[in-house]
């Protein structure tokens, strides 16, 4: 945290959101999350109209589907996830792909803690190389979820 403080970002909730990786079984942590998104980005990034569909745990099933849709200015979105035990990670990259879609130049970047938490602040490329260069940037790759090969073509039932 101290090296987040060298470049203003002190308070969480306001410059930063932790969270716990794990804990991403139940729809309405996404909720919660993006609305910390929404609240660190300051603004540029305010979904309306937010809904979530999914399938819910049945069965002996390991994970279910999710859609999350929401308003970006007159543009509808629907980002589809993979919900387990673990965060799905392609939200981020679907959102940071959204803002730069919308030339947004400021990415939601994940910060690494040692353990199963994350931590997410809300910057430009300038704050990405700073954070880079301090060795503290989660790599994404390993923040993935693995899906199923036919993930894209599943739907909610």
């Amino acid at each position: 945290m101290e090296t987040l403080e060298k470049y203003g970002i002190v308070e969480a909730g306001k410059d930063y959101i932790l969270f716990d990786c794990e804990s991403f079984e139940e729809i309405e942590a996404y909720v919660e999350l993006i609305k910390n998104l929404s609240s660190i980005s300051k603004g540029l990034f305010s979904p309306q109209n937010l809904a979530i569909e999914n399938e819910g745990w049945t069965g002996n099933r390991e994970h279910y589907i999710a859609e999350i849709s929401f308003a970006l200015g007159n543009e509808k979105y629907q980002i589809k996830l993979l919900c387990e035990e673990w965060f799905d990670f392609d939200l981020i990259l679907e959102l940071n792909y959204l803002l730069s879609k919308k030339g947004i130049v400021k990415q939601f970047l994940p910060i690494r803690t040692g353990d199963q938490s994350l931590i997410i602040v809300f910057g430009d490329v300038f704050l990405k190389e700073k954070l880079a260069g301090e060795n503290i940037l989660e790599n994404a790759d390993q923040l993935i979820v693995k899906k199923p090969l036919n993930f894209k073509s599943l739907k909610i039932v």
